[in-house]
């Protein structure tokens, strides 16, 4: 009884790596030093970056999205002349999203973020933050709660502000189905698993056999 409890034991440690692994994988970085970001031109609508192909960025109101760089580094931006935010679609029912934000001019008091979330269309949840005085990517806007498949990222500025957005990280619900990739290994990874614990079962079988 013992050796089979340590056979079990043994065998079900790598599946719960495998486990982790898969877990781990959804978690998705997209921070746009990847794209090109030449002079800064209006993007079409459902712009996706190189980072994922699974996330798509629109403006909510016209076509001024465009890539810059901000600082040094790369970053997405919804230009200011009218009311619209950010809209980002997922390919995935998501559990957490978070960005760094910024803008293009120096906020006032009282000028905030709203991160709005979205399953199906119908708003889920929503989370604010108050913006600092400062024109730099330089805040962090996050949410972690109820499944979404899509956000939209908006100041409450009627114009005058641009949301300027970097380091989008996203995590996949623990329901999503992994991407074709992941899936992939995780099903080689548990396949060799199961044959090893397989083949280690019956020569305990044979074993046990041989001594009766």
């Amino acid at each position: 009884m013992g050796r089979a409890i340590t056979r079990s034991i043994v065998c079900l440690v790598p599946m719960a790596v495998l486990v982790a692994a898969s877990a781990a994988s959804a978690a998705l970085l997209v921070d746009f030093d990847s794209d090109p970001a030449p002079v800064p031109t209006n993007l079409l609508n459902d712009f996706q970056s190189v980072d994922s192909s699974l996330i798509h960025f629109s403006d909510t109101d016209g076509a001024n999205l465009i890539l810059l760089n901000y600082g040094g580094s790369n970053a997405l931006a919804v230009l200011f002349d009218d009311d619209s935010g950010l809209l980002m679609e997922f390919d995935f029912v998501a559990s957490a999203l978070s960005l760094e934000i910024g803008n293009t001019s120096a906020a006032i008091s009282g000028d905030t973020a709203v991160l709005t979330l979205y399953s199906g269309g119908v708003e889920v949840d929503s989370t604010t933050l108050a913006l600092n005085l400062t024109d730099a990517i330089d805040q962090t806007i996050s949410y972690a709660g109820v499944s979404f498949d899509s956000a939209i990222l908006r100041y409450n500025v009627a114009a005058g502000l641009t949301e300027v957005v970097d380091n989008i990280r996203v995590t996949q619900s623990v329901s999503a189905i992994p991407e074709p990739g992941a899936g992939f290994l995780f099903g080689m990874g548990a396949l060799l698993v199961g044959a090893a614990c397989g083949r280690r079962s019956r020569l305990e079988v044979e074993r046990w056999t041989m001594q009766g």
